[in-house]
């Protein structure tokens, strides 16, 4: 227990030697927090434990990076010097990205699911270079819209339920 301020002018070592020769190193058990790191207005803003995981906001270890916080803030951000933002994610779960996905593998695929985990549709290429679009729900349709003078409507629509192509 210390009342008083801590000064270390050289390296401070806690829980075994320095194996990282740092300026301060800290040594804990796996799966123990290690570290946690408090303010007078946030119970938990950092916790580190012993095999890894880092937690910003709150005690939520689910992965090696976890970040919980309020219903109505955005958890992770990230910002180029001169562009602004170009990746945040809210706690609602919404992504926003500026600028270009590049999805890498041998058939890229981006996958649709509903709140309940069923796979609805996905977008993707085959092992033949095609591209490819899936609706998995039985019996609906693939509709095309376009922005018709200020009105949406459907421009062109694969019927799922008989063998047919509209087109308006």
């Amino acid at each position: 227990t210390l009342e008083s301020t801590l000064s270390v002018s050289g390296n401070a070592t806690i829980g075994g030697p320095n194996q990282a020769n740092s300026r301060s190193y800290v040594k804990g058990q796996d799966d123990s927090v290690v570290t946690i790191f408090k303010s007078d207005s946030h119970d938990n803003i950092m916790a580190i434990t012993g095999s890894g995981e880092v937690t910003i906001g709150g005690i939520y270890l689910d992965a090696y990076f976890n970040v919980s916080g309020a219903d109505n803030r955005k958890l992770i951000a990230a910002t180029g010097t001169s562009r602004g933002k170009v990746f945040s994610v809210s706690s609602s779960g919404e992504t926003f990205i500026s600028g270009n996905i590049q999805l890498q593998s041998v058939e890229p695929t981006i996958h649709f699911s509903g709140s309940t985990g069923t796979h609805l549709a996905q977008i993707g290429t085959n092992d033949s270079d095609n591209l490819v679009i899936q609706n998995n729900t039985q019996n609906r349709h693939i509709v095309f819209k376009v922005n018709d003078g200020g009105v949406v409507r459907e421009g062109l629509r694969l019927d799922g339920a008989v063998p047919e192509v509209v087109v308006n």
